[in-house]
C-alpha cells in the first residue's frame, strides 16, 4: 500500500500535479485545449509505461494480500465453530445409540422391568460449544439416574450412572475386549498424558473417540442385578468402572458415581415457570426464584439437547412439563432431566413419533423448544398467556397462536437475539426435515440456534 501512494505521489509530480495548489475553476477555453493537450503526449510516451506497469503490479499485490487475508478469516471462523460443531454431531449419534442399548436393547433380563424407570439428565459441556478445552474427554458423556423404585420422587433411593461412548471400528468385536483386572477407574482429565496436538480435522476428531482408547472391561449382562450389586462398599462421588453395554456401532462405558437414598422431590419445567410467576407477583412466598440467569441456561440447555437427544431420549412434541427437575439441599435446582419407563415408554414414544404434523408447524424438531423459549422468556406457562383469540381445534396451533403473538415482548423483555431465536424455532426459515439426520440443518441449528444463545448466556455472565 506504501509502494503504491509513492507511484501515485511520483506520478502526479511528474504530471505537475500540486495536491496543495488551490483549483482555479474559472480557465478558458484555451486553457483546458492545452492540458488536454498536455496529458494525451504524456500518455503516449514510452516513460509513463514503467511507471503504470509497477502501478499495476503493486495493485495486484495488495489485492492478492487483501484476498489472503479475508480467506484466512473465513477458514478461522469456520475452524472455530466447526470443532463443536463435530463434537455435538457425535455426541447425537452416542446418545441414539445408548437409548437404543437400554431403552430397546437386551440388557434387561429381570422380572421387574416395568417398574424400572430412568432419568436421563440433559447436560453439555461448556468447553463443547465455547470451543473445546485441552483436558476436555474427547468422548460423549451422559448420566442417568435409576431409581431403585417406580416413585418419580426417588423416595426409596436411586444410584447415578455415567456413560462413556465410542466408536466401535469395523474391524473390531467390543466383545472381544475383556479385562485383564479387577474394578478400574478413571484417571482425571488433568492426570491423563498430554498429546501433542496438530491442526483440527473432522477424521482426527472421530478418531480420538475409538473404542481403542478404552479400557478393557466385561460387558453387562443385566442392568438390574448390576446395579443392585454397586457402591455397596462406596460412600460420596466416586468413579467405578462397572462394565459396558454396546450396539454395533458404540460401546458405552458404565461408571458408578453416587447412590443416595432420601425423598428428592421433583417438578417439572411448567411447575417451576408457574411457581417462580407467582413468587413475581407475590415476592416473599418462600418459592425457588427462578431468575433469568437460570432461565437463560435452561434455553442453552434445551437447545443443545434438541441438537443432541431428538429422536431418542428427547420425545417428539415433548413440552415444559416433560422437563423435570431435582431440587437440591440448598433449595437450588440441579441439572434438567426426562423421565422414561424402560416397560412401557418404548410404545408411547412410538406413537408421538408416528403422529400426524401440522401444516402451519414450519419445523416439528424446533417447535416444542420455541414454545419454551417463550416461556422461559416470560417466566409464565403459554396456558396462563392465552386469551380467546388463540383458541384453535388443534392444540398446536393454539400453541403457535400464543406464542407468535408474543415474540414482540419477548424481544422487549430479553433482547432482540434472544427473541430471533425464538422467532426462528417457530417460524423455522431454514431446510425442512422431519430429523435431525441432515448435516446441512444441523448446521443451520448450530448456526442460528444454539451459537446465539450461547453467544447471550456468555455475555450475561460477562465471559464475552
Amino acid at each position: 500500500m506504501i509502494e503504491i501512494a509513492t507511484l501515485l505521489e511520483e506520478l502526479s509530480r511528474k504530471l505537475g500535479l500540486d495536491k496543495n495548489a488551490a483549483l482555479n475553476y474559472r480557465v478558458d477555453q484555451s486553457a483546458i485545449k492545452k492540458e488536454v493537450k498536455k496529458f494525451r503526449d504524456i500518455f503516449s510516451k514510452s516513460i509513463y509505461l514503467d511507471l503504470f506497469a509497477r502501478i499495476d503490479a503493486a495493485n495486484r499485490i495488495l489485492n492478492t494480500l487483501v484476498e489472503q487475508s479475508d480467506y484466512r478469516t473465513t477458514i478461522e471462523k469456520r475452524r472455530i465453530s466447526k470443532k463443536p460443531l463435530l463434537r455435538q454431531r457425535r455426541a447425537q449419534k452416542s446418545a441414539r445409540s445408548l437409548h437404543n442399548a437400554i431403552i430397546r436393547g437386551k440388557y434387561w433380563k429381570c422380572a421387574c422391568l416395568d417398574q424400572h424407570s430412568i432419568h436421563f439428565v440433559l447436560d453439555y459441556p461448556s468447553e463443547d460449544i465455547n470451543g473445546g478445552s485441552k483436558e476436555s474427554s474427547c468422548c460423549p458423556r451422559f448420566r442417568m439416574i435409576f431409581p431403585s423404585g417406580n416413585s418419580i420422587d426417588l423416595a426409596t433411593g436411586w444410584c447415578e450412572i455415567e456413560a462413556e461412548s465410542a466408536t466401535i471400528p469395523s474391524n473390531v468385536d467390543p466383545l472381544d475386549r475383556f479385562p485383564h483386572q479387577g474394578n478400574q477407574k478413571r484417571a482425571p482429565f488433568a492426570k491423563q498424558k498430554a498429546k501433542v496436538q496438530f491442526a483440527f480435522d473432522e477424521s482426527s476428531e472421530d478418531e480420538q473417540s475409538m473404542i481403542s482408547d478404552m479400557p478393557s472391561v466385561p460387558p453387562i449382562v443385566d442392568i438390574c442385578s448390576t446395579l443392585s450389586t454397586v457402591g455397596t462398599n462406596t460412600n460420596g462421588e466416586t468413579s467405578e468402572l462397572i462394565g459396558f453395554i454396546s450396539d454395533e456401532n458404540h460401546r458405552h462405558n458404565m461408571y458408578y458415581v453416587r447412590k443416595l437414598a432420601g425423598n428428592l422431590r421433583s417438578q417439572s419445567l411448567a411447575e417451576l415457570i408457574a411457581a417462580s410467576s407467582d413468587f413475581f407477583k407475590a415476592p416473599g412466598s418462600g418459592s425457588f426464584l427462578f431468575t433469568w440467569g437460570h432461565r437463560l441456561r435452561v434455553a442453552v440447555n434445551l437447545a443443545c439437547s434438541v441438537f443432541q437427544f431428538h429422536g431418542s431420549w428427547l420425545k417428539p412434541q415433548w413440552r415444559s412439563r416433560d422437563i423435570m427437575f431435582t431440587k437440591t439441599s440448598s433449595g437450588d435446582i440441579d441439572k434438567p432431566y426426562v423421565r422414561w419407563n424402560v416397560g412401557s415408554d418404548l410404545d408411547t414414544w412410538s406413537m408421538c413419533r408416528d403422529k400426524p404434523t401440522f401444516s402451519l408447524i414450519q419445523s416439528e424438531i424446533l417447535f416444542p423448544l420455541g414454545l419454551v423459549l417463550v416461556e422461559l422468556s416470560l417466566c409464565q406457562t403459554l396456558e396462563a398467556l392465552r386469551i380467546p383469540e388463540d383458541d384453535d381445534r388443534v392444540e398446536a396451533y393454539v400453541n403457535l397462536k400464543t406464542a407468535t403473538r408474543l415474540l414482540q415482548v419477548v424481544e422487549e423483555q430479553s433482547g432482540a437475539e434472544y427473541g430471533k431465536v425464538a422467532r426462528r424455532c417457530l417460524l423455522w426459515p431454514g431446510t425442512k426435515e422431519s430429523t435431525l439426520e441432515s448435516e446441512k440443518m444441523q448446521d443451520e441449528i448450530f448456526q442460528l440456534i444454539i451459537s446465539p444463545l450461547v453467544k447471550n448466556l456468555r455475555n450475561f455472565e460477562g465471559r464475552a
